[in-house]
């Protein structure tokens, strides 16, 4: 999914065998659908870090996610710079969860320990389930 159809195309070009009707030409916000797992590579660090959009994240994907779904993914784990044009925000262990423990629930959110080298030392994965 993405909210610009030119990672899709690019996406679509280099995988032909994916299934087009799986490529999702939406804002997350207002998509509706369930699912088992939701894979996220940085989703989160996307958006302006401001409470607002960091909590409706979780909150959205809380509501994503089918009775035992799991979120699946990886976070940066840099400072935030301040500089609100700069994108991947960052953030650290202990401001994801102020966010993503009110509407799931964590399963673990530790360290990478298999980042590619250039982000290596910068990655948390975590495994959070639907908060019933």
């Amino acid at each position: 999914m993405d909210i610009s159809p030119i990672p899709l195309e690019a996406f679509a070009k280099r995988n032909s065998e994916f299934p087009k009707s799986q490529l999702l030409h939406e804002d997350f916000f207002n998509h509706q659908n369930q699912y088992d797992l939701i894979l996220e590579q940085t989703f989160f660090c996307s958006f302006v870090p401001t409470d607002e959009n960091r909590f409706a994240y979780a909150k959205h994907m809380n509501a994503l996610l089918k009775s035992k779904g799991k979120l699946v993914g990886v976070w940066f784990d840099v400072p935030l710079t301040g500089d609100m044009e700069k994108r991947p925000f960052g953030g650290d262990k202990e401001l994801y969860l102020n966010y993503l423990c009110k509407y799931l629930e964590v399963v673990t959110l530790e360290k990478c320990y298999n980042s590619i080298p250039p982000r290596q030392g910068c990655e948390l994965f975590g495994i959070l389930g639907k908060n019933n």
